[in-house]
């Protein structure tokens, strides 16, 4: 549903209709699943800018979305073990709060970076794509607000540096950072979601119950988004090996990654001479360096 061609953010505010809704639906993850779908969904409205942006929207949200509901369906199960749900729900929750405030340690950053220095000059993109987004599980919900504040921190990195504040290399580390953070929850998720199943497994080869439909659908369509993240990723670990994430290290590596992004924030910042147009030296935004 690219919706490019209206002009004005006077789109986001419109009311979202019931053919846009069902199109969502069916565009985010697939005209079968959309159809058999029976849960609320919640519709939301945004503008996605920055080229990663959209890609993980396109790429890793219906992988996320699905994960993440799926969840939801096995707690309808009295004899699913609430206590994989718990740690799963946890998990995810945790990781998804570490990002969401490492994404928003480095706007912050570059935002300071811009505005000491007097960069009037805002940057933006000229071909933004507006989406009519399902949420399916509160975590998406989360999800979404990540790619907005990833969105933030490219046009960001973009304006700083072609206002001279940092250069290519700065801007390719704290781009990378990010980009990396929200790929290591999708294969957080991915890896997470094997422990769900297997416990799927263990209920089935416990009792001789008939097939349950609504579970049995829902874990096709995961399968489904499973197979298409694997083969983004396996490609993407051949032309952007330094953006491949392992999903078993993927939980470990949110947690390195936001606490060098906040030990950089909390860390003395660089003086800055008010004759200069430009830091002296411009540091590298919050957490780039272990990138």
């Amino acid at each position: 549903m690219k919706q490019s061609d209206s002009t004005g953010d006077d789109i986001l505010d419109r009311p979202i209709t019931a053919a846009e809704q069902h199109a969502a639906m069916s565009e985010t993850f697939g005209k079968e699943y959309a159809e058999r779908f029976s849960d609320p969904v919640v519709f939301l409205r945004r503008r996605l800018n920055s080229p990663a942006a959209i890609q993980f929207y396109k790429r890793e949200f219906p992988l996320v979305s699905r994960t993440l509901h799926l969840e939801s369906v096995y707690r309808r199960r009295r004899e699913f073990s609430q206590d994989v749900l718990d740690a799963f729900a946890a998990l995810s929750a945790k990781k998804l709060e570490d990002i969401l405030r490492m994404l928003q340690l480095n706007a912050e950053r570059l935002q300071k970076l811009c505005k000491t220095n007097a960069s009037g000059e805002t940057a933006v993109y000229l071909h933004p794509e507006y989406k009519v987004v399902p949420i399916i599980a509160a975590g998406s919900r989360s999800y979404m607000t990540g790619l907005d504040r990833l969105d933030e921190v490219y046009t960001l990195t973009g304006q700083a540096t072609l206002n001279g504040l940092i250069d290519g290399n700065q801007r390719k580390s704290a781009e990378l950072l990010c980009r990396k953070a929200v790929r290591a929850y999708s294969a957080m998720v991915r890896t997470e979601s094997i422990k769900l199943r297997k416990e799927v497994q263990r209920l089935s080869a416990a009792n001789s119950a008939a097939p349950d439909p609504e579970m049995t659908h829902a874990e096709q369509a995961l399968d489904s988004a499973v197979q298409e993240f694997d083969q983004v990723v396996a490609d993407e670990a051949v032309h952007d090996p330094a953006n491949h994430v392992l999903g078993e290290s993927a939980a470990d590596l949110i947690s390195d990654m936001a606490a060098t992004t906040a030990a950089a924030a909390n860390a003395k910042k660089p003086r800055v001479s008010k004759k200069a147009t430009t830091a002296e030296p411009v540091a590298a935004p919050a957490g780039a360096a272990g990138a």
